[in-house]
């Protein structure tokens, strides 16, 4: 049951933009449940005109000998726009998953990535 109250905690956090280290150091408190924190690259540019980029994730394990080869996502972690404006990645927990059976139990905590283009014409 505690188990099942922690996810749900965290699901709320990821939902309204709560405090998701809250939710990850309790989850830690399980010596088997590993939790993997992904945070996808924030990039912020200036309108040109040209397709810009914003490209994968960082991650942290509350295990050190969980790595990155541990795990895939099976999402696209990059977007690209032209035009002004923000542009989530989209990634979530569920594009994440874990691929080594020495693992049973890892939780993946993600805060997306995004492209923020500025539109510095308005300072003109």
């Amino acid at each position: 049951m505690r188990k099942k109250r922690i996810l749900h905690i965290v699901a709320i956090a990821l939902v309204m933009g709560g405090v998701i280290t809250a939710a990850s150091s309790m989850l830690k408190n399980n010596d088997n449940t590993i939790v993997v924190t992904i945070k996808g690259n924030i990039k912020n540019v200036t309108f040109n005109g040209q397709r810009q980029s914003s490209i994968g994730y960082t991650f942290k394990a509350s295990s050190d000998s969980y790595t990155a080869d541990d795990f895939v996502c099976y999402a696209t972690d990059s977007v690209s726009a032209v035009n002004a404006g923000t542009y989530p990645m989209r990634i979530s927990s569920n594009d994440f998953c874990n691929v080594n059976p020495n693992y049973k139990d890892v939780v993946f905590v993600v805060e997306d990535g995004c492209l923020q283009i500025s539109d510095d014409s308005a300072e003109e």
